[in-house]
């Protein structure tokens, strides 16, 4: 996890109402950091990581890429995901996964990156740009509520998603 995708994951966290809520992170499985420290400061939320393998960060291993039927539809109050789009075969699947494990009403923060270098773990498929974000989550369902990207260096970029459930 680079610091940008923090810093963006922090400020996504501070428009969140101080109340108790249920947070999803999809990709939580920590291989340069995670964002558990963000949700943990707030004693009223609840955490849940997952990913497709266990590990450090991990509390529920995903059944697939394509069918997380082993989590319950509409889990979390709050679903978000980082650097885990790129690596994934079917984004628009994976979006409608995402969308499908927030309640009605769930925010959603989805980062990916725009343009960064090659990095296979265990693939690297997509880089997204913000008309590519916003079509993926439309078409899972979910009302896109701004979408932009912060450029770090020349060969590095993310694009970030803040979506809600109606």
């Amino acid at each position: 996890m680079h610091p940008n995708t923090y810093s963006e994951m922090q400020k996504f966290a501070a428009r969140l109402p101080r109340a108790p809520l249920r947070i999803g992170d999809v990709g939580s499985y920590d291989v340069n950091g995670t964002y558990r420290a963000i949700f943990a400061s707030e004693p009223r939320w609840t955490y849940v990581g997952m990913d497709m393998a266990a590990g450090n960060n991990v509390d529920i291993v995903l059944n697939g890429e394509d069918d997380w039927n082993n989590v319950p539809e509409a889990s979390f109050d709050v679903v978000i995901s980082g650097q885990t789009m790129e690596h994934t075969r079917r984004p628009w699947i994976f979006a409608r996964q995402l969308a499908r494990l927030g309640k009605r009403g769930a925010l959603f923060c989805v980062i990916a990156p725009f343009t960064w270098p090659y990095h296979c773990h265990p693939i690297d498929c997509w880089r997204v740009f913000p008309d590519g974000m916003r079509a993926v989550l439309e078409d899972a369902g979910l009302l896109v509520l701004e979408t932009y990207m912060t450029q770090i260096t020349a060969t590095e970029g993310d694009t970030i998603a803040i979506a809600s459930k109606p």
